[in-house]
């Protein structure tokens, strides 16, 4: 007899509730296609959180992809958030080229850790064009918990767009220093064109 899998829609949904708890509203979704590699994934949106001028953005449907490494036990899967500036054009595929990388990688970024050039295909206009990753329940998201799925646990990682000069921070005197120097910066951390806050 075969074993039963899994209904993907209910995980999915699972998901969606929990990341729509945290963003504080409903969320729509829209389905990002990385035409040349063949992959897509799908990323909410709720407008006007955590603030007004800004977005919430999370995936759905990353933890399909079996990852190793970024300090995660065996059994757990990730989705990407982050805030984003709702006027700047590109964010939704700005999450969605880091998703792919991890697709096409199978490679788990974890807190403390950046992935270099993720912008440039997506919105090569960015000033940020690298994502630094931190855990979204720590930062920008402190509801955002681990859903257990089954055997599954999903952990939601946030993405800080940073500039050349901040991981170059980040290379000289680690992780405390970049975070220490973003949450001291008197920049938007969310517009894709801002300027170094180092």
């Amino acid at each position: 007899m075969e074993e039963a899998r899994p209904e993907i829609v209910s995980e999915d949904r699972t998901l969606e509730k929990a990341i729509e708890k945290a963003f504080g509203a409903a969320g729509t979704l829209y389905t990002v296609v990385h035409h040349t590699r063949k992959f897509e994934v799908p990323v909410m949106t709720v407008k006007g959180k955590p603030e007004r001028e800004l977005s919430s953005l999370a995936t759905v449907g990353l933890w399909r992809t079996p990852v190793s490494g970024g300090k995660l036990k065996e059994n757990q899967r990730i989705e990407l958030v982050g805030a984003f500036v709702t006027a700047r054009e590109g964010c939704r595929e700005a999450l969605a080229a880091a998703a792919f990388r991890v697709m096409r990688t199978g490679k788990a970024f974890g807190p403390g850790t950046v992935l270099l050039n993720c912008l440039h295909d997506w919105y090569p206009k960015a000033t940020v064009p690298h994502f630094y990753f931190v855990q979204a329940q720590r930062w920008g998201f402190a509801q955002l918990q681990p859903v257990k799925m089954g055997a599954l646990e999903v952990v939601f990682l946030e993405v800080l767009p940073v500039t050349e000069g901040e991981v170059n921070l980040l290379n000289e005197l680690g992780p405390g220093a970049l975070e220490s120097k973003l949450l001291g910066a008197s920049v938007s951390l969310w517009d894709l064109k801002r300027p170094s806050a180092v």
